[in-house]
């Protein structure tokens, strides 16, 4: 549960702490934080939890496994967004429109794979000394 709870923010919380060190701790308010919170919360529930299932049932739950879902549901949310915007809206350019917003599905898929990771790390990751002896 603490898992669902932190790891859409984490790469964000990660991105202020490294930004903080470099200010010197002075705040500083940033508005794009806002967007990421609804985004990687929005994400994780119609994304990440799905994926987070398949993983589970087919006993997929190696680090990289979670990074990489992670980034694939980080870059397939402003693809979705982009694909709804070109069909439906008033676009006049399509491919343009599209390659204006690509930096985004970028950045969106890094984020993710980032919570990913931090999913792994905070639910799943066990160390050696926790594992139960293998009785053979």
């Amino acid at each position: 549960m603490l898992a669902c709870i932190v790891a859409p923010i984490a790469p964000f919380i990660v991105m202020e702490l490294i930004t903080a060190i470099r200010k010197g701790f002075v705040y500083d308010y940033n508005p794009i934080l806002d967007v990421a919170v609804y985004f990687g919360y929005f994400t994780m529930l119609f994304l990440g939890l799905p994926i987070l299932y398949v993983c589970v049932v087919n006993h997929i739950s190696q680090w990289w496994h979670l990074t990489i879902a992670g980034a694939l549901s980080g870059a397939l949310m402003p693809i979705g967004f982009i694909l709804i915007a070109t069909t439906i809206g008033s676009v006049a350019d399509p491919i343009n429109y599209a390659l204006e917003w690509l930096p985004l599905s970028a950045l969106a898929a890094m984020l993710g794979a980032g919570s990913g990771f931090a999913f792994w790390v905070i639910g799943l990751y066990r160390p050696m000394k926790s594992r139960p002896a293998n009785k053979s």
